[in-house]
This record gives C-alpha cells, structure tokens and sequence, in this order.
C-alpha cells in the first residue's frame, strides 16, 4: 500500500490533484527515486513524523483546541526530507530544502512542528535547531509557535524547558533558538537543522551562508528555507529558486537539495479560480476560496492590490508593490526589434535618445521608430558600461549576472 506522499505524488502527476509545474516535477522526481533502486523510503520513519505532529495542536482561529494533521501535500514534504533513505550511505538523501508556497498556507505553523521534531524525535542526541529570519521579530513568531506547541507536550517542563529565547531539552541536551539577520550571535554553531522563514525578504545570503556552513560536523543535517513570492527579482531568495527550478528540469545536478514550489504556471490566469489551488494547496482547508475571490474581486480595479495578490496569493514573483502597467499589458508589447528592417524605408521616422555617464556608470541609447503609415511605435535600447565597472564597482557582481 503507498504512503500518503507516494499517493499524492501520483495524483500530482496524474493530473487527479491541481498543482503547478514545479509541483508536478518534484513529485515527478520523488516517483523516479523509488523506483530508481538508489532510495527508500522508511515508512516507520513517516509514521513516526506524522504521530508526534499529530500530538500537537492548533491553538488560534477556528481550529483551536483541534490535533494537527498534515494534510496529503505537507505529508509529501516531510517524506522527501525526512524519510526518503540512500541505500549506499544509509543517511537521508536531502541536506537542502526549499518550500514556496502562497501566504495563508499554514507554511509557519508546519515549519514549526519539523522544528520541534527535529529537536526531540529525530534521534539526533545533542540537537541544535536554528530559526532564523531577516527581522529579529518574524524569528520570534517561529519561536513563539514553538514554545506554545512545546508546552503542550511538557506543561508542567520536566523534561522541556521553555526560556525567553529558547527550548532545552536536558536528556539528550538538545537545543532549539532564534537567530536573525541582524544578530551578532552567528558564529560557534553545531547545527543539526536550520530553518530559514521568508527567504524572500533576506537582502543577501549571508544568514543563510553562515548558517549552512555550521552543519559541517552533523551526518545528516538539513537547511529548510520557507517563504513566498517577493518583489525583488534580484535578490537571493529569486536567485536560489532558479536554481531550485534549474535541478528540477535537470539542467543542474544536485541531488543534495529538495523543493517543492507552490506557483500558478506561466500564461495562468490568476482571476480563473480553478488555477488558485496551484498556489494555495490548502485552498478550502485554511484558505477560504470565498475569501479568495474576494481579493481577486477587489484587486481587478486596483493596480496595486493586484500586485499584492499577485505576488503573495498567486505566488507570481514581481519587480516591484507598486504596479503602473499590468505585467501582461507589458508583455503583449514585447518583442524582437531589429533594426535592419526598418533601414531605407521612408515609411519610418526614428528618433535616438542617448544617455552618457560622468564617469563610469551605465550608458544607454534608444532608437524610436515611428511607423508614419500605422501609426505604431518601435523601440530598441542598447546598454554599455566600461570593462572596469565589472571589477571595481560596489553593483560588479549584479552587473555581470545581468
């Protein structure tokens, strides 16, 4: 009989569950692993994970007071990272993991609970299990989630004590903190899981790099990163999910990192209800597809609230909150220009606009071609910067990714 990952998965794939592409090639992937000989999957493991979550419960909102049970795609998440086996090593088969899923998903209280199993039932004797975020503040609502689901489980702290900034558990002197960004208290860690929370608002990787690097001395160590679309398609968090989708598609070779990337496929129509579960696979289970479409109702008529929902209910990443012209109003106008189609034709009128730099900045020119007859209009811009901005200039890097 299959898990309850291994089915969702061939849901996913059959097409019997809604999901997105990066969805659909990650259960893809799990399905190939198990029938490659190279992976198992310890299904006493997965009992395990899913018994100790389900010990905890829901403490807000409707489901107060209710047991916590995984839901078939969280179930899918927690296999691949914490159950899925090598045969030649014997040890996981993920150190890396990222998950990307639309807000209202349940991502905090579910990253939460892996937190908490990691620190007490993972069988890892001296267990270090870092929080970390960009704002000491969002690191303090993990933390806090922690505490609250730990103290369920110990009330009274006789083996589980709950400080202002951490949990121990002295049998096995496990540890469980917060760290963010701007903490002065990164170094010297032994960490055997870190879990990162909205990747997309860290400027840089710096977190996430001194993070990783302390896992050297751990068998099996895992770093989770948990976020949503962001605005900023420069960033690290963007740049990490390319790579994600990089391994999926098999143009990168890793087979050290998982992800599963909750996002509604490009040319989706995000007003099309029948596309949100893509994005929200909790539709109707924590996200309310009425309150949904409210949202989507609203954000028809306002620029900038399409751009919230956008980004953060459709998992669609943007460049920026505020949006003057709908992306895909941009993207019916673009195309290739070639200016040797326009060269002795007195059908066209052009215009070059040129802006030089004072010393080594970016240059650009834009030629503006008027088609007299139809009345349409052509761009093409070229952009130049001299060879010493690739070496000495504070943007050098992010000018030779552009």
């Amino acid at each position: 009989m299959d898990s309850r990952g291994v089915t969702y998965a061939k849901n996913v794939v059959s097409g019997v569950e809604v999901a997105g592409q990066w969805v659909r090639l990650s259960c893809q992937k799990y399905l190939d692993d198990l029938s490659s000989g190279k992976y198992y999957l310890d299904t006493r493991r997965a009992k395990i994970v899913e018994s100790f979550i389900k010990c905890l419960k829901h403490y807000t909102g409707g489901a107060s007071g209710k047991p916590f049970i995984l839901e078939d795609w969280q179930v899918f998440i927690i296999e691949n990272l914490f159950c899925l086996y090598s045969y030649k090593t014997g040890k996981r088969k993920y150190k890396t993991g990222h998950i990307s899923v639309a807000r209202k998903n349940g991502k905090t209280a579910t990253a939460a609970a892996i937190a908490l199993y990691a620190m007490l039932a993972d069988g890892e004797d001296g267990a270090q299990v870092i929080l970390a975020a960009n704002s000491r503040e969002q690191s303090k609502i993990d933390l806090e989630m922690c505490q609250a689901f730990a103290h369920q489980l110990d009330p009274n702290e006789k083996d589980l004590k709950i400080y202002r900034n951490e949990i121990r558990l002295a049998k096995n002197n496990s540890v469980l903190k917060n760290v963010s960004a701007d903490s002065s208290k990164l170094d010297g860690l032994n960490i055997s899981l870190a879990l990162v929370d909205e990747l997309e608002e860290s400027v840089n990787s710096k977190l996430y790099d001194v993070l990783k690097s302390s896992m050297g001395f751990r068998e099996q160590p895992l770093m989770l990163s948990i976020g949503t679309a962001g605005f900023n398609k420069n960033g690290f968090c963007y740049e990490f999910e390319q790579y994600c989708k990089d391994v999926l598609l098999e143009l990168k070779e890793d087979d050290t990192i998982f992800s599963c990337i909750y996002q509604l496929d490009e040319g989706d129509d995000w007003q099309d209800e029948n596309n949100w579960k893509k994005a929200s696979p909790n539709l109707d289970v924590t996200v309310k597809k009425e309150w949904l479409a409210e949202q989507v109702n609203q954000a028809k008529n306002s620029p900038t609230l399409a751009v919230s929902i956008l980004t953060k209910n459709m998992q669609v990443w943007t460049n920026t909150r505020v949006l003057w012209l709908p992306e895909h109003s941009i993207k019916e106008c673009m195309r290739k220009v070639d200016l040797s189609d326009f060269m002795n034709n007195e059908q066209y009128l052009c215009y070059v606009g040129i802006d030089l730099a004072a010393v080594s900045d970016l240059n650009a020119s834009t030629f503006l071609l008027i088609d007299k007859v139809k009345e349409l209009y052509y761009f093409k811009t070229f952009y130049f910067l001299p060879q010493s901005a690739l070496e000495d200039k504070a943007n050098s890097e992010l000018y030779k990714m552009w």
